[in-house]
């Protein structure tokens, strides 16, 4: 699912650093990103299930998993999701850009929805954060017969931890290849490594909830998504060098939520090209699915 990158027009990433201690700091990130995507969920989703807290019920058979492995469980998850007549999804993360010596860091918040009709929803808004280079903003997209219709916000400012702007008038056709919600591309080829794969049992011994984790293909698994961030950003289209996955599944293999985390190259032509390297953590919430969004379609 996409989210609109904020690219950058005068910034030139220069990154030195050991390999070792490379490895060592993306091993740490990977850890803290599952943690905090667990952490997440647990709050939006589970606050009304019952506690594992406890003694398990040792009488109890307990229930086997329905994957063997971290690549069964999101192929399988990504394609119903796919799939689904219906769904409403929020996101929320950061981007931080990063060249000329300079970094700019922008949170982004959202939300993506496919409506019974087919009609496909997003919503994106990005604030700058310690720094004051114009790239707070905000864009409403409608897909609809193999169209993209966009209006623009005002007034982007901190509302909690949300962003709030002022959107209003009419949707406007946009000059665009993009025919759907940009969303990553996972399957039995795009996966590349199966990071880690877990699962937890409530007090019955049944499964709630599974947790899994892994690489993709930088560029199989990009293809639209980079296509996105091409014509949203003005740049050339994005070299990706590394795409993480992590995923919380409930016990039908349904997503439950989802973390990405990328690192691109683009570059912006502005008098000489600029090179700038994004690093991108985005979190996808599923509100629901096979019904309709509580956010109603816009008219078209």
């Amino acid at each position: 699912i996409a989210v609109m990158i904020s690219l950058f027009l005068i910034f030139f990433a220069v990154i030195c650093s050991k390999e070792s201690a490379e490895l060592k700091l993306e091993e740490e990130r990977y850890r803290q990103m599952l943690a905090d995507i667990e952490e997440h969920q647990l709050n939006v989703i589970y606050s009304n299930v019952s506690s594992s807290e406890g003694y398990v019920d040792e009488s109890q058979t307990p229930e086997k998993p329905i994957f063997k492995d971290a690549k069964e469980a999101v192929v399988y998850a990504f394609e119903k999701l796919y799939n689904y007549n219906s769904f409403e999804i929020i996101t929320k993360g950061t981007n931080t850009s990063e060249a000329l010596g300079q970094k700019v860091t922008i949170k982004n918040t959202g939300k993506i929805a496919r409506f019974e009709d087919g009609v496909e929803y997003e919503l994106s808004k990005r604030l700058e954060i310690g720094s004051n280079f114009g790239q707070s903003g905000a864009d409403e997209a409608v897909f609809k017969n193999g169209n993209r219709f966009v209006r623009y916000g005002k007034n982007i400012q901190a509302k909690g931890d949300d962003i709030a702007a002022d959107f209003e008038g009419p949707f406007q056709k946009a000059n665009s290849k993009q025919t759907a919600v940009a969303m990553h591309l996972v399957n039995k080829d795009t996966v590349i490594v199966k990071r880690s794969f877990s699962f937890v049992r409530d007090k019955e011994n049944k499964i709630e909830y599974y947790k899994a984790s892994v690489l993709l293909d930088p560029e199989l698994s990009t293809k639209t998504y980079g296509i996105n961030v091409q014509e949203q950003g003005g740049t050339s289209y994005p070299e990706f060098s590394k795409v993480e996955l992590s995923c919380i599944i409930d016990r039908d293999g349904n997503l439950m939520s989802y973390q990405v985390n990328q690192t691109m190259k683009v570059v912006k032509t502005v008098l000489i090209n600029v090179t700038a390297t994004v690093q991108s953590e985005i979190t996808y919430t599923v509100l629901s699915f096979n019904k309709q969004p509580s956010i109603a379609e816009p008219k078209i």
